[in-house]
């Protein structure tokens, strides 16, 4: 952010998606903190799968989102893309770059690996 601007003020906002490591994550309160079924949990099983998709239908629908949720995929944390775009985008994944770029190195090696295991 070359005019001084602060990424990380980002996070603040209602309905954005970044990678964080665990260490950020550790340190969100717990009340206010849903934790979602792992990214591939939800490949194995589809009960996993419907629990996010509840838990996050009714987090993104409310009023007023006080709610941060997390979900553990190779260790970043991602949205899936037909919660945004229907169908026509299911088995994309968004995730916010607004970040380094050795955190973008990081999460791309992380999809990278995950990707090809």
């Amino acid at each position: 952010m070359k005019n001084g601007f602060n990424a990380k003020l980002l996070r603040k906002l209602p309905q954005v998606a970044f990678v964080a490591d665990r260490e950020y994550v550790e340190r969100l309160p717990k009340e206010s903190t849903i934790v979602m079924n792992s990214y591939e949990e939800c490949c194995r099983n589809k009960k996993a799968f419907g629990e996010n998709f509840v838990k996050m239908e009714i987090e993104s629908n409310r009023m007023e989102q006080t709610k941060t949720i997390v979900q553990d995929v190779c260790g970043l944390a991602v949205d899936y893309g037909d919660w945004f775009g229907g169908d026509d985008f299911k088995g994309f994944i968004r995730i916010n770059l607004a970040t380094s770029l050795d955190n973008v190195m990081l999460a791309t090696s992380r999809l990278l690996a995950a990707l090809t295991e």
